[in-house]
């Protein structure tokens, strides 16, 4: 039986790091990114002269390979999930013309000046601002389910239809959010895509009903359950050591939903590797590891 060649997926560190180096990749191999990669990219571009510069060369790049990129923005993910919604994407156009404005200036100032001559309703900003409130309200979501869980080990009570064991309760709260996060994981999912399904429902409904809820809740079909998981994982951990996760968390395990079976997660975030490993969600392999052609 011949295998596929596994897809190498690159998230956005990978690619930084990179650098010019990404031209020089095993041309054999398949490669692919994301549309969050490149979001993230442009987010930081607008901080500096020198995060502008890093951004121009990582598209550039890019563009050179014929790199291929998933532009399908993680609201279509969603709705693709979640088949109560439909999600019609309106910023690819203009997402292509700050691209190209990147690409063409020489440097940040002039880059702002001749997008400013595009009259594009989702410009540079808008970006910057979408990669920094992308995920809140899932982030609150998740927290608040996580608090549900501590009041149920604090009173020694059931959850969710799980009956946990006088063991797992005697443990201290940090390592009893880790045995759950493990064996626990499948309500841990559902707890988790609840939670989802929470705060979807509030595009529909400013005030949804558990009716509405529940509606959106079945009708998630597991297409994010690499992500879901994750995500699901990585929250749970946190609420053991009483943090709680942050913006850049939710977007860099978000880039799980990029992530297709048999594909190698190409990064070396030590949270995204320490979920893989754990629950043995992907294969993985670091940027610096990944085969070159010989400079010329």
């Amino acid at each position: 039986m011949q295998f596929a060649e596994p897809t190498y997926y690159l998230e956005t560190n990978a690619l930084r790091g990179l650098g010019k180096k990404i031209l020089r990749l095993e041309p054999s191999r398949k490669y692919r990114t994301s549309v969050l990669s490149l979001l993230e990219l442009i987010s930081s571009a607008s901080s500096s002269e020198r995060d502008f510069s890093i951004c121009k060369g990582c598209l550039g790049n890019l563009l050179t390979l014929k790199f291929e990129v998933d532009f399908a923005f993680p609201e279509k993910k969603i709705a693709d999930t979640f088949e109560f919604f439909k999600h019609i994407e309106k910023r690819q156009g203009d997402l292509q013309e700050v691209i190209k404005g990147i690409l063409q200036a020489s440097d940040l100032a002039s880059c702002k000046e001749l997008l400013g001559t595009k009259n594009l309703t989702y410009g540079m900003e808008h970006f910057r601002e979408y990669d920094e409130n992308f995920g809140r309200q899932f982030i609150e979501a998740s927290i608040a389910g996580c608090r549900e869980i501590k009041k149920a080990f604090e009173s020694k009570e059931s959850h969710g239809g799980a009956v946990f064991e006088a063991s797992e309760l005697a443990l201290p709260f940090r390592e009893f959010c880790k045995v759950f996060a493990t064996k626990y994981s499948e309500l841990n999912r559902s707890a988790s895509v609840w939670a989802f399904s929470t705060q979807l429902s509030t595009w529909l409904d400013e005030n949804p009903t558990e009716e509405l809820v529940g509606k959106v809740y079945q009708s998630y079909n597991g297409n994010l359950d690499r992500f879901i998981d994750a995500f699901s994982y990585y929250t749970m951990i946190q609420a053991g050591k009483m943090n709680q996760p942050g913006r850049n968390d939710f977007l860099d395990l978000f880039h799980f939903s990029y992530v297709e079976q048999g594909d190698i997660f190409v990064t070396d975030d030590k949270d995204i590797l320490s979920i893989c490993h754990d629950l043995n969600l992907c294969s993985t392999q670091s940027p610096a590891s990944l085969p070159l052609i010989a400079s010329g």
